[in-house]
């Protein structure tokens, strides 16, 4: 029967009184646990943020500024001043003049001389034609080149060899025809744009607008004047009084047409 049971009241309490004991226990070990963990973070360096100055402090790479202060490739102004050699103003054109090509087996001086004839007869300067074939072949008629290039200005056969150019590779003539027409059309489009055409520091860019290499060559052209002048000066020296322009004499350009200078030439002059 219920009523005669004895209930133990008050063991159940303090039971209960002393697993709460060992929660706040538990709970208070938790809490120094989490303390400590504190104090160890408080006195450990948080040496992310001071290895973090290596990469902001790391100014190797900002003022590691002898890459960008080593500019000597941007200033290396040798190939640029380079543009200036030759351009001796009191230099004479010495003259002389080779009728037709002289043949593969002609001195140098003498293939220079042709170009240059056939050249001032068309009121240009007789070194642009020596000044591109010095670059363009060696001042050589090759069989061979850069892609389908061949001859004395490396024309491209696929793009060159037909029309009134057709058969140019075997026919030195039409190489140098082929370069002096051109020199014509870029020498006008030059002087419309108001450039100098008897400025010889300019003669490196007029031959790079007719050959039309990439970008970074265009400036090989101009450092030839000087030797385009001595192989014309050797030609002359020894034959002077041949030609167009006696030893020492200045020659005046006036840019003319390829068919003025064919009339020029069937007249005489």
């Amino acid at each position: 029967m219920a009523d005669g049971e004895v209930t133990p009241v008050e063991d159940e309490d303090e039971d209960e009184d002393e697993d709460e004991d060992e929660d706040e226990d538990e709970e208070d070990e938790d809490e120094d646990e989490d303390e400590e963990d504190e104090d160890e973070d408080e006195d450990e360096p948080d040496s992310d943020d001071g290895a973090d100055q290596d990469d902001g402090s790391d100014q190797d790479d900002d003022s590691d500024q002898d890459d960008d202060a080593d500019q000597d490739n941007g200033s290396d102004q040798d190939d640029d001043s380079d543009q200036g050699g030759g351009s001796d103003p009191e230099w004479k054109d010495p003259g002389g003049d080779v009728h037709g090509y002289p043949g593969p087996d002609a001195p140098r001086e003498k293939v220079a001389a042709w170009m240059a004839g056939e050249a001032r007869r068309r009121g240009l300067p007789a070194e642009l034609p020596v000044m591109a074939a010095l670059v363009e072949s060696g001042l050589n008629d090759l069989d061979g080149g850069d892609a389908d290039s061949v001859g004395f200005f490396q024309m491209r056969v696929g793009i060159w060899n037909q029309g009134e150019y057709a058969g140019y590779p075997d026919r030195p003539e039409l190489q140098l025809e082929w370069f002096l027409d051109h020199a014509e059309a870029v020498g006008k489009q030059r002087a419309a744009r108001g450039l100098p055409l008897d400025d010889p520091r300019a003669y490196g860019e007029w031959i790079a607008d007719i050959e039309r290499p990439a970008e970074q060559y265009r400036g090989r052209y101009q450092p030839r004047l000087d030797d385009a002048r001595e192989l014309l000066e050797r030609f002359g020296g020894r034959r002077p009084g041949s030609g167009e322009g006696q030893a020492g004499e200045r020659v005046k350009l006036k840019l003319i047409t390829r068919e003025e200078a064919l009339r020029a030439r069937g007249n005489g002059g």
